[in-house]
């Protein structure tokens, strides 16, 4: 009766409706136009000509792919945010020229970039400072509609901005100067700025990132997606290489900086042909005057080359009569090149015009004139800051003659009082951020100074006090006695004194002598350290002390031990303090010989309640799971949050009976199921909710605490296999199996790290009799056990990542094998089915791994049949269907294994892209003597037929069955009636001594019948 209610529903589900409608058909057919749509104001990638002519380097491109692929491309040009709303409007198949964003991510599918694209942000040389995305805040920037600059922009916390519909316009509102800041990608920017004149009015200020231009299509439109690479990558090189160089070629930009220095060496040179014909003109009156100077320069030659000092002295025009030696080192040159000239020939004119300045300051005084001035010695180039003293000279009749200039290096005095300074703005700055203050109280004369810092830190800014009597009034009154009676003791003893204490930030009130209740005033905890300093005599003559200001220091340590003891959502111990009270427990036990309990604690469905109904819902619940813990425990008793929502229990004091302390722990293990299982209300709402409690017991007998919680948590699972909402006593044979778990898991990694797999194949057979193909069936040579089939190591693998592994390993193996027999005649028809785990179909790289597989081993993807079982497809149905078009689109088959035995809707076999069903062996098995079985196993062949699949048969064992099968209109057939699995060469064997037609025609036996 169950076999025929089943044939019922299957025959039923023939004649309704697919589950859902299929989707919108795309908007243009395979063979029809392709429409592409991309930015028209982009050069030289595309852009208009004078006549109005699309043209540029993606121009071309599109026309060579149009000729690799036969499909016609229609290529619309438009401006940026207009392409952008075409191709949401679905009015266009591909957008290119796109940059790929987190916000496209959710509504287009990109290709592989072909470009990067340098985005930098351009100012105008009138602005500078412009260093970074954050000098940017309160300035306007200009952007073009719709481009990716503003996202990133915006990321930076830049919101200022003035969009344009194109680069174009953007440019020219440069020009007119209405927008000074650009951000604009690199290739358009050169081309612009450069056609509209203004490439050397703008700088670059920095990089703001660097983009990949790539091509897009609708979001889920893989089809056209392979079609779009596909034809990008039949163009030549040779070809791609022509257009680059036609489009992309780049002028060669003068850097801004080196456009600087020319137009400064360029004045600089103007200037100095303008002073070297007044110099020219000058040293005809200069060498009139030398020559009447002559005698008194001699004089003074002798005289300033006996002094340490620069001397030199100039005319009133500042041309150079003589200097010593000392002078020499400034210039590097000898006095003889010195002479004649001025300083315009020696250093910058910024500092040549600072000189001369001075020296006309000194004439116009009428006096010497004191000044300071930085200069760097030409001969070592030393950095020296020089004192000046420049003093008119006259002469006999009072007329100006020269000015004579004296300098001293100053540099090493001035370091020094400059590193003075530093250090005192050091301290004082030091002191505010470490909030120290200090004191001084003076023994003789009773008086106290306190710094500003200290003032702040005990609230006396506005209250100085006299004494330091005031000062010990702030210390709290249960520390006060304790801290006069150390600073006594520091007097008397010469030491010093080191004491943390609170102090109040309101000064004490008297009533009758007693001071007000310190627990009504805002206090602050410090630092105080004090030490004697001794007069000359020896004898004590102050009180030196330091206070600091530790209270968030306090606080600070106070949340760390928080942080790192508990649990920051339950405030529960955590995984660290559970850890260490259990192992002082365990010391505890083994001295009294008392046993104590672990509890170990899962939160059935938790995860359930999170997808539902979001985190903040399940932290809720885990904030009362720790409160309802808490109230099924002792005092003395830890309830630890583990991590995610397992929680462990310690349970200290128990018999130091076996038996009694089983009974007492469990007790509070069936306390605590009932608390767990009681409603939660959860913002609202009802929730009803359960536990898995794993139990171990312990008594100090030398067992880790990584051996203790692995046996509470192995005791928790089996209370979760045992059906939830229950509890399980740790059994020493969990700890055998997990054992042996590990160790096969072990011997699995070596086996994956040396490809120690190998393929079996077992033969299929068509209706005619020959051998179309075979399944590859790993094997696993196990160094000890000899041949192992996969029932004996799969599972261990699928609990583990070595599933994906292993089944990369087995596609490559089946690619491999398939290249090798498309080179020989009698094997190149064959076709290789191999099995893919679930975990292996829903990595997000399986696609990708089945294309190298396949590009590697040069196999032919026709050959290749993947078998996928039908509980891969009751998760994430979208996600499945992605995968097998894609993989469909790679020329491979797809069978549906074990049909039948599971879900067996009629929907996913209309929407997804099976090309064949796969009848479960047991059906099969008693197909000549059940009827059930017979009647499932017509109805699926004529599934198969209604929906274009084919057939194939598992588990034929005998003549009988294959015959009843093939009657019915069974394609293929597969079982130890034609072959066990067999290694690579006996399986050759196998083919070349087949013969056709083997073993029964396809009208030699019976049909099926319903009874």
């Amino acid at each position: 009766m169950r076999s025929l209610r089943i044939l019922l529903c299957l025959l039923a589900l023939l004649l309704l409706p697919a589950a859902g409608e299929a989707e919108k058909t795309p908007r243009n057919s395979v063979s029809g136009e392709l429409t592409v749509v991309t930015d028209d104001n982009y050069p030289p990638y595309a852009f208009r000509d004078g006549d109005g002519a699309l043209k540029g380097y993606l121009v071309d491109l599109w026309a060579l792919w149009e000729k690799r692929t036969g499909r016609p491309v229609h290529l619309i040009g438009t401006n940026w945010e207009a392409a952008q709303r075409l191709m949401a409007a679905g009015e266009a198949d591909v957008i290119d020229t796109v940059f790929e964003t987190p916000e496209r991510d959710r509504v287009l599918d990109f290709t592989r970039a072909y470009a990067d694209i340098r985005v930098p942000i351009l100012v105008h040389k009138s602005i500078g400072g412009i260093d970074g995305p954050g000098a940017l805040r309160g300035f306007l920037v200009g952007v073009k509609a719709g481009d990716a600059c503003i996202d990133r922009l915006r990321a930076d916390g830049i919101d200022t901005f003035r969009t344009f519909d194109s680069y174009a316009g953007l440019v020219e509102a440069a020009r007119t100067e209405h927008i000074k800041i650009l951000c604009l990608d690199e290739p358009p920017a050169n081309y612009l700025l450069y056609k509209a004149g203004i490439d050397r009015s703008f700088y670059q200020a920095f990089l703001l990132y660097t983009g990949q231009f790539h091509r897009a299509v609708h979001k889920g439109d893989i089809a056209t997606l392979h079609l779009v690479e596909l034809g990008f990558e039949r163009i030549g090189p040779a070809e791609l290489r022509q257009a680059q160089d036609k489009w992309l070629g780049e002028r060669l930009r003068m850097p801004a900086s080196v456009r600087y220095i020319s137009y400064g060496l360029l004045a600089a040179l103007v200037a100095g042909g303008v002073l070297a014909i007044w110099v020219f003109t000058l040293r005809r009156e200069v060498r009139r005057r030398i020559a009447e100077l002559g005698q008194e320069r001699n004089r003074l030659h002798t005289l300033i080359e006996t002094i340490p000092d620069m001397v030199w002295l100039k005319t009133p025009d500042g041309v150079f009569l003589t200097c010593n030696h000392e002078f020499e080192k400034l210039y590097g040159v000898p006095e003889a090149d010195i002479v004649g000239k001025t300083d315009f020939d020696f250093v910058d004119p910024v500092q040549a015009q600072f000189f001369r300045q001075h020296d006309r300051a000194a004439i116009a005084a009428g006096k010497p004139t004191t000044n300071q001035e930085w200069v760097t010695y030409a001969a070592d180039g030393r950095t020296a800051l020089l004192q000046t003293i420049k003093t008119p000279m006259r002469d006999d009749s009072g007329a100006l003659v020269g000015v004579l200039g004296i300098a001293r290096d100053i540099t090493r005095m001035h370091r020094v009082e400059q590193e003075l300074r530093q250090s005192e703005a050091l301290l004082l700055q030091s002191q505010r951020l470490a909030s120290v203050g200090h004191f001084v109280f003076d023994y003789a004369s009773q008086t106290l100074r306190t710094s500003k810092v200290l003032d702040g830190i005990l609230g006396i800014a506005d209250i100085r006090p006299s004494g330091l009597d005031d000062l010990l009034a702030r210390v709290h009154p249960d520390y006060r006695g304790d801290v006069m009676g150390r600073l006594a003791d520091v007097r008397r003893t010469g030491g010093s004194l080191e004491r943390e204490f609170p102090v109040l930030l309101e000064p004490p009130c008297n009533d009758g002598g007693a001071t007000a209740p310190a627990a009504t005033a805002e206090t602050r905890w410090v630092k105080m350290s004090a030490e004697i300093l001794f007069a000359a005599d020896g004898t004590p003559s102050s009180l030196f002390g330091t206070v600091q200001d530790i209270s968030e220091a306090r606080k600070s340590a106070a949340e760390i031990q928080q942080l790192a003891f508990y649990d920051p959502l339950t405030r529960l111990p955590n995984r660290r303090l559970l850890l260490e009270r259990l192992s002082r427990a365990t010391s505890v036990s083994e001295r009294s010989g008392c046993h104590i309990g672990l509890i170990f604690i899962d939160i059935d469905n938790f995860k359930v309640l999170n997808d539902t109904r979001g985190h903040r819902v399940g932290d809720l619940l885990l904030e009362e799971v720790g409160r309802r813990l808490n109230a099924c425990v002792r005092t003395g008793d830890t309830v630890a949050r583990f991590g995610g929502d397992e929680f462990v229990v310690m349970i200290e004091g128990l018999s130091d009976r076996v038996e009694q302390a089983v009974v007492q722990a469990d007790v509070v293990a069936e306390k605590i199921l009932h608390q767990l299982s009681m409603p939660y209300l959860l913002e609202g709402q009802s929730h009803h909710s359960g536990a898995s409690l794993g139990l171990t017991l312990f008594n100090g007998t030398g067992t880790s605490n990584d051996d203790l919680l692995r046996q509470a948590d192995l005791a928790m699972y089996q209370a979760k296999a045992a059906g939830r909402n229950t509890r399980r006593f740790f059994d020493p044979g969990m700890q055998r199996s997990l054992t042996a778990q590990t160790l096969l898991e072990e011997q699995l990694r070596d086996a994956v790290a040396g490809r120690g797999f190998v393929l079996y194949y077992q033969p299929q057979i068509s209706r005619d009799g020959g051998i179309v193909g075979a399944e590859g069936l790993i094997r696993w040579p196990h160094p000890t056990r000899g041949l192992l089939a996969p029932a004996e190591f799969i599972a261990a693998a699928e609990m583990s990542d070595l599933i994906l592994s292993i089944g990369g390993e087995v596609t490559r193996m089946a690619c491999r094998q398939l290249a090798l027999w498309g080179e020989r005649d009698e094997t190149r028809h064959l076709t290789l089915s191999i099995n893919v785990s679930a975990r292996q179909f829903r990595h997000p790289s399986f696609v990708r791994e089945i294309r190298e597989a396949l590009s590697s081993s040069g196999a032919e993807p026709a050959k290749l049949k993947l078998e996928l079982t039908e509980s891969l497809l009751l998760q994430d149905i979208e996600d499945c269907a992605q995968k097998m078009l894609a993989l469909r689109a790679l020329g491979l088959h797809l069978s549906l294994d074990d049909f039948g035995t599971g879900y067996s809707s009629l929907s996913y076999l209309k929407r997804l892209p099976f090309s064949q069903l796969k009848i479960d062996r047991s059906f099969v098995r008693d197909i000549l003597t059940d009827p059930n079985d017979a009647a499932i196993a017509r109805t699926i062949i004529l599934l198969a037929r209604t929906f274009g699949l084919t057939v194939i048969a598992e588990g034929v064992e005998e003549e009988g069955q294959w015959r009843l099968l093939l009657a019915e209109g069974c394609d293929e057939g597969q079982g130890f009636l034609f072959g066990q699995p067999l290694p690579e060469p006996d399986f050759l064997t196998l083919v070349a001594d087949w013969r056709t037609g083997a073993p029964v025609p396809v009208d030699a036996g019976p049909g099926l019948v319903d009874d």
